[in-house]
């Protein structure tokens, strides 16, 4: 079978994050896992949730080969997509870690999740990290309460 030559997009849910501060940040999460992250959030860490809107992630490479087309699906913000992997040789699994961020905040999550993997372990073949950089197509105009339900069929 002849391998795809379009790259991997993913559905993000775009947000706004409030601290009992009133402190907000905006995240992006993958739709699928946004039910239960928003859950998290709120019940694990006391945040608020606010703004939910669904946006489509694309590759600055995909972006930039069809601008007009892009340009007219609605606003769009830089976003990165932070990819890390791990091998276990002892159970020979490899666990892996993605996250989408604001790209003027990617170092600073690159480094915060960096320092939770052991410089050892970094130094070695059995870690990987990628960096790719992307941008957010947000879709105004949504309901957000229905974000990250499962399918009615």
């Amino acid at each position: 079978m002849p391998q795809s030559t379009v790259p991997h997009r993913h559905v993000l849910v775009r947000c706004e994050v409030s601290n009992r501060d009133a402190v907000t940040s905006v995240r992006f999460v993958e739709q699928d896992h946004y039910r239960l992250w928003q859950y998290m959030m709120a019940n694990k860490h006391d945040l608020i949730v606010r703004n939910a809107v669904p946006c489509l992630w694309l590759t600055d490479t995909e972006y930039q080969g069809h601008p007009a087309l892009f340009d007219q699906a609605g606003p769009s913000e830089p976003v990165t997509c932070l990819r890390f992997a791990v091998f276990d040789q002892t159970t020979g699994l490899c666990s892996t870690l993605q996250r989408f961020v604001p790209t003027n905040e990617s170092e600073q999550l690159r480094e915060l999740l960096l320092r939770r993997v052991p410089p050892k372990l970094r130094a070695s073949d059995d870690f990987v990290m990628e960096q790719q950089h992307g941008c957010a197509i947000i879709k105004t105009g949504i309901d957000g309460g229905r974000l990250g339900s499962p399918l009615e069929i």
